[in-house]
């Protein structure tokens, strides 16, 4: 996972000067809290090695919101909505829809893509999540 991050940080044309990342739900899952705080150890020795200094945390409500207009909304609504505003992107689940709802919430003008892209994550390309 650290190297396909690390992969990200170099590909992207331009300097990363914040981290972004949705709050799970830790009533929903029981092993998530170790999950994510797993995420965050790597997600922050990225950052120290990078010299990123700014995380910010987004409730799961705001996504949705920002996304939806709705912040009760579903996953399958969240993504269909992605599908709707980034419609040259190949989405294959709601992983992927849920950080395009990050990048959208950080600056809505994302959606200007000009042409298609394939979504990588971690997990899509045989990594782990």
């Amino acid at each position: 996972f650290y190297d396909n991050l690390e992969r990200l940080f170099w590909a992207v044309d331009t300097r990363i000067d914040e981290i972004y990342y949705e709050l799970p739900n830790f009533a929903s899952f029981k092993n998530q809290n170790i999950t994510f705080n797993g995420l965050l150890g790597v997600l922050f020795c990225l950052g120290v090695k990078h010299s990123i200094d700014h995380y910010k945390t987004i409730a799961p409500s705001t996504l949705k919101k920002t996304i939806t207009g709705n912040g009760m909304a579903k996953k399958e609504e969240v993504m269909e909505k992605c599908l709707e505003l980034f419609p040259l992107l190949q989405l294959t689940d709601h992983n992927q829809a849920d950080a395009l709802a990050i990048a959208y919430y950080v600056n809505p003008n994302i959606t200007k893509f000009k042409k298609r892209y394939k979504i990588v994550t971690a997990s899509s390309d045989g990594g782990s999540d």
